[in-house]
């Protein structure tokens, strides 16, 4: 059962019943909606009766006490007007299928929601900034050369060098922890179970990162190559591994269970920590003035992270390409230390 309209579908109610449906066909063979204010979506892995007068005669056979089903209800759902026209809508349009590594519908629902407050957002095709969204290597690439002179004119401002270095490794800690929470729920069946473990993980990898990096961090560091360095250059870095195996394991549509999301989250935790750490290292007297820009800095990515993981990457690329996209992110933050 899904809540709709009953009357007319606006585009983004439509893309996600279309979505619906094709992820349903794909699995069971046969899919069948019966519109209304709530539709009702029959599956089945043989071919499903469309013919109510059949229905109608098992009804009476069985002897089945209703109180709403009755025969001119079940010839009424299948023969008004409606039935036919979403049965037109749900072969002809075009939105991607729904799956567990790609969940569009996800975001189909969350603009259903927002269009209550902006009623405009109804009219967005979401279905095309997909299609288009598969194939964007060359744009890609081309950003990336952007950013890289971007990057050449940061680098002679250490202050706004430091604070973007610590934006991009806060927007990366909250794509891994939004990716693999959103694995572990799909894949097990679970939206609320063992979250709060799963977070007192990512914390927990918080608290050693930075209890590893501290003494490290407060050590004066002599040239350019010093241990302290490519300790923080090795800690950016990681995020590339991290990123591939979670788009291989989500690939693979292989499950992850409790402990290795919790290590998978407690590693990424132990990353952030650390390179906050490693960020934090100044010889100014005044601390204070370096933490309060690097903390804001860490705060601002993970919410910019949070924001494009679940609205916009997750739901359009799915889980792999949200992980692959990690890469670039992580060689950004790279040149930048």
């Amino acid at each position: 059962r899904l809540r709709s309209a009953e009357n007319y579908w606006v585009p983004v109610l439509t893309q996600r019943m279309v979505s619906i449906y094709r992820a349903a066909r794909s699995v069971f063979g046969d899919a069948l909606v019966l519109p209304g204010s709530t539709n009702i979506v029959i599956c089945s892995v043989n071919p499903l009766q469309r013919d109510p007068a059949v229905s109608v005669e098992r009804l009476l056979e069985r002897r089945i006490a209703a109180r709403l089903v009755s025969p001119a209800f079940i010839q009424y759902l299948y023969r008004n007007d409606r039935f036919s026209q979403v049965a037109r809508i749900l072969e002809t349009g075009s939105a991607p299928e729904n799956t567990d590594a790609r969940p569009i519908c996800y975001q189909y629902t969350a603009v259903l929601w927002l269009s209550k407050f902006y009623p405009a957002m109804t009219r967005m095709d979401f279905s095309g900034i997909a299609a288009r969204a598969v194939q964007p290597a060359l744009r890609d690439w081309l950003g990336f050369g952007v950013s890289l002179v971007l990057l050449t004119l940061i680098r002679s401002r250490p202050a706004l060098r430091r604070a973007l270095f610590m934006g991009l490794t806060g927007l990366l800690g909250m794509l891994v922890e939004t990716t693999l929470i959103l694995h572990y729920q799909v894949k097990n069946g679970v939206l609320f179970q063992d979250l709060g473990v799963l977070l007192m993980s990512f914390m927990a990898g918080l608290t050693m990162g930075a209890i590893a990096m501290g003494p490290e961090a407060r050590a004066q560091c002599n040239g350019a190559l010093s241990r302290f360095s490519i300790a923080g250059l090795v800690l950016v870095l990681s995020f590339i591994p991290l990123g591939v195996w979670i788009a291989y394991r989500s690939n693979t549509g292989a499950g992850m269970g409790l402990m290795e999301t919790s290590v998978l989250l407690a590693a990424s935790g132990f990353l952030v920590a650390g390179v906050f750490a490693y960020a934090s290292k100044s010889r100014s007297s005044h601390q204070q003035d370096l933490i309060a820009p690097l903390y804001s800095a860490d705060v601002i990515g993970g919410c910019i992270g949070s924001v494009a993981g679940t609205l916009f990457l997750i739901p359009i690329l799915g889980l792999a390409a949200t992980s692959i996209w990690m890469i670039p992110f992580a060689i950004l933050a790279a040149l930048l230390a």
